[in-house]
């Protein structure tokens, strides 16, 4: 079980967004802030994005979390571990299929020649010996 969830550092005042598998601290998916706002925020999509791609996760139930959650998104309540604002389950975003970009034709390309710098003396200063 994942467990996601805000603390304060209070060597620095920021706020840290953790992410716990088990009992063991990701730092490589933990984010650190100063604006209590963008830590719920990013909270809040870290959990979404984590639930559509199937992993097992869950919001921790610490009232420093629970009070930033509620001051700064007050209609976003956890209920069976689903999302929900105002009551109602929140959609996933919908997927959009993006297609390549169509192929360059080799027309369509400026030809550019390549060029080399010129050493000399300009470039190397003095051409005296020591």
């Amino acid at each position: 079980m994942i467990t996601v969830g805000i603390t304060r550092i209070p060597s620095t005042s920021e706020y840290r967004v953790f992410w716990k598998d088990g009992n063991r601290y990701s730092e490589a998916r933990s984010g650190y802030t100063d604006d209590p706002e963008d830590a719920v925020n990013t909270l809040l999509s870290t959990y979404q994005t984590a639930k559509e791609r199937g992993f097992n996760i869950k919001i921790t139930n610490a009232d420093f979390t629970k009070g930033l959650i509620n001051r700064y998104r007050p209609s976003f309540t956890t209920v069976d571990r689903e999302p929900t604002i105002q009551g109602e389950v929140v959609p996933p975003p919908e997927s959009q299929e993006v297609s390549p970009p169509p192929p360059i034709r080799r027309s369509e390309v400026p030809s550019v020649k390549p060029t080399l710098p010129r050493f000399g003396p300009s470039t190397f200063g003095s051409t005296q010996p020591y």
